[in-house]
């Protein structure tokens, strides 16, 4: 097993743990977190056991499914986040708009339900989610009630946005030539693609633990 895929799946459990324990000791937002690391984390581990039983397995239809459940959870986690109200109602009715389009493109673009469709990954379906989410995550990074008194990376929605932010830009070019290099070579292409995706993956839960670690003492800065 690639060992960037071992440390992403460590770091995972970890931040999984630390969202539990945020929420528990009152972070009432970090719920969300709870929900979308848990379920990243079953999936993640459902396609390793599946594709160590069969090196065939078609499982690229588990992420067109699962896409849908990320944008939702990262929307959500805006939602307790931020204080604007008026582009928290942009964000709110955008989760069912995201929702059907994006199986809309996997069902129709794809064609997820047989061969080879079943086998891809949602390329233009995270384009899509890392674009809106590169938005929303710059408006709460840019819109943040700080404390003059303290430095913003004390600030725990500043490493969260940081890290969505530097993994949605990260892998927005590749996942836009996604298509191209698909049909050229498959296996090339999923290996490029774990090459680009783990390593953003590592640095986006290492800000999301970064941002729950801040949140725990710093009772100031959380917004519940």
């Amino acid at each position: 097993m690639n060992p960037f895929y071992i440390v992403y799946l460590g770091l995972l459990f970890i931040t999984l743990l630390l969202s539990g324990y945020s929420y528990i000791v009152g972070v009432k937002k970090s719920v969300y977190l709870v929900l979308l690391l848990f379920s990243t984390l079953a999936v993640e581990l459902f396609v390793t056991y599946k594709f160590n039983q069969n090196k065939h397995f078609a499982f690229g239809f588990i992420y067109h499914l699962f896409n849908p459940v990320e944008y939702t959870f990262f929307c959500l986690y805006y939602l307790r986040a931020s204080n604007v109200s008026k582009f928290k109602t942009l964000v709110k009715y955008s989760i069912p708009v995201y929702i059907t389009l994006s199986l809309c493109i996997s069902f129709f673009i794809y064609h997820i339900d047989v061969m080879p469709g079943k086998n891809t990954l949602p390329a233009i379906n995270i384009d899509i989610e890392g674009f809106i989410l590169f938005i929303y995550y710059t408006h709460l990074l840019f819109t943040l009630n700080i404390d003059l008194k303290k430095h913003i990376y004390g600030h725990p929605d500043f490493w969260i946005s940081i890290g969505v932010m530097i993994f949605y830009g990260g892998t927005f070019v590749f996942l836009g030539l996604y298509s191209f290099h698909f049909k050229i070579n498959l296996n090339q292409t999923l290996k490029l693609f774990s090459a680009i995706d783990l390593p953003l993956n590592i640095i986006l839960y290492s800000c999301i633990n970064v941002g729950l670690i801040w949140s725990i003492p710093n009772r100031k800065y959380i917004i519940s």
